[in-house]
Order: structure tokens, then C-alpha cells, then sequence
């Protein structure tokens, strides 16, 4: 048996008219079917463990980094701020 990542299920679903406007606007702009659509907004909305790593007995988060990397400095900054 060979396994997909996009098996298929077919079904019929009713979503709100919110729900609708944003799979419809999601379609638009990925150009993507709808069915493409909806399992990509699904699949985004489920929540995700957080994935952490052991580095010298530590455990730690390990986030993607967006941007570049992080400075002293830039830490510093942050900390001097009012919250």
C-alpha cells in the first residue's frame, strides 16, 4: 500500500460565511483549488508542539531564526525596555 501525503477524502462541509470568505480570498490570492485551500488553512490552524533539542544537557527551544541572527546588543536593548 503506498502511503500519500495528500490522500484524499471526499466529503461535503459547511462552513460559515466567514469561514467561506477566507478559504475564497485564500484561493484568489495562492491560486490554488479549494480543496488545496482548505486542508493548507487547516492544516496551518492545528497546533504545534514546540520543538526542543538537548545541546550539553540543556533543553532548548529551537525556533527558526527570521531575520538574522540575534545580538548581545539587540538582547540588551530589549531588556532596557519598559514592559
Amino acid at each position: 500500500m503506498v502511503h500519500n501525503k495528500f490522500m484524499s477524502l471526499r466529503t461535503t462541509v459547511t462552513l460559515s460565511d466567514t469561514a467561506q470568505k477566507l478559504v475564497e480570498e485564500y484561493v484568489e490570492s495562492c491560486r490554488v483549488s479549494t480543496s488545496r485551500a482548505i486542508s493548507d488553512l487547516v492544516e496551518r490552524s492545528a497546533p504545534r508542539k514546540p520543538r526542543i533539542k538537548m545541546v550539553n544537557g540543556f533543553a532548548l527551544f529551537d525556533f527558526p531564526v527570521k531575520g538574522g541572527q540575534i545580538t548581545t546588543e539587540e538582547i540588551r536593548r530589549l531588556e532596557d525596555e519598559p514592559w
